[in-house]
């Protein structure tokens, strides 16, 4: 997900995984020293056939190769070098559980055919041959999680 920093009237738009420089000393400031600061980033993983389909009913990138290649963030020298982990989990919802999770998502939210797009949602969740009939659906998730130490403040 790209989001933009705004300071002192001078925005930069940033890519999946970036820490900005100038929250380095916030989180220093705020973290006690041996404090760890963490990040993460949530992807779905569309590798499956029904999620890509989904991806290109909602839009947007496909998160999940973007995390896959995700480095540790640079944090400066107020941290240890970060520890990274990845693993993959699932969440359970049923139709209009699925159709509930795309809509709480910003760039679905934001989308002028809001409606139209969740009534593909749950098109798609009660009609491709992987979940028709299925009481559940099993949303597959990665995550990407880096933490680091604070060594000094």
């Amino acid at each position: 997900m790209l989001r933009t920093i705004g300071r002192a009237g001078r925005r930069r738009r940033l890519g999946y995984g970036q820490v900005p420089e100038p929250a380095h000393a916030e989180f220093v400031r705020v973290l006690v020293p041996g404090g760890q600061f963490a990040a993460l980033w949530n992807a779905r993983d569309d590798r499956i056939p029904w999620v890509a389909e989904l991806r290109e009913l909602i839009g947007g990138q496909d998160w999940f190769t973007v995390l896959e290649a995700l480095d540790a963030p640079e944090l400066g020298d107020c941290f240890a070098r970060p520890e990274g982990a990845m693993w993959h989990h699932r969440q359970i919802v049923d139709v209009e559980g699925l159709v509930g999770l795309v809509a709480s998502m910003s760039f679905v939210r934001l989308r002028p055919d809001v409606d139209e797009v969740l009534a593909r949602v749950r098109s798609l969740a009660t009609s491709h041959p992987d979940l028709v009939g299925r009481p559940t659906i099993e949303v597959p998730w990665t995550t990407r999680a880096f933490r680091a130490q604070v060594l000094r403040s």
